[in-house]
């Protein structure tokens, strides 16, 4: 029986579904993730570090200090160092300027976290690891 087919239903249904939006990339391909440390960018740092220890991506994490709280620095490495344990690799913690985080705390700036969130990754992606940034697809 095929290690596949001994996985849950659900479990096999999310490899397949990573299998596929990898497909297009090639073994040495980095994969970024974007990580909290909540439970959903968690599972998908695990799927991550899964599909790269089957040797069909590479997979590191990005994990963005927002400072909109006391102790967001110790979340943020907690978070880095769940992803490093998982085994992905480059893991960089991204520290938002607090006048940026500042901003956040206006309501009706505060629509625009996910795209500030997104656009410090590529920076992280792009500048602090030192790699070519190819927007193929936002998995």
């Amino acid at each position: 029986m095929a290690e596949q087919d001994s996985l849950p239903p659900l479990r096999r249904r999310l490899r397949r579904t990573i299998e596929a939006s990898v497909a297009d990339l090639d073994s040495d391909d980095l994969v970024i993730v974007g990580c909290s440390g909540g439970a959903d960018s968690l599972a998908l740092a695990y799927l991550a570090a899964e599909t790269a220890q089957r040797g069909l991506i590479r997979a590191g994490a990005v994990v963005v200090d927002h400072q909109l709280q006391p102790g967001s620095d110790m979340v943020a490495r907690r978070a880095a160092d769940a992803c490093s344990q998982l085994g992905l690799n480059p893991v960089e913690v991204v520290r938002v300027e607090a006048e940026v985080a500042e901003l956040w705390r206006e309501p009706v700036l505060a629509v625009g976290l996910l795209e500030v969130c997104f656009s410090f990754s590529v920076k992280a992606v792009h500048g602090l690891l030192g790699l070519r940034f190819r927007n193929r697809k936002r998995l």
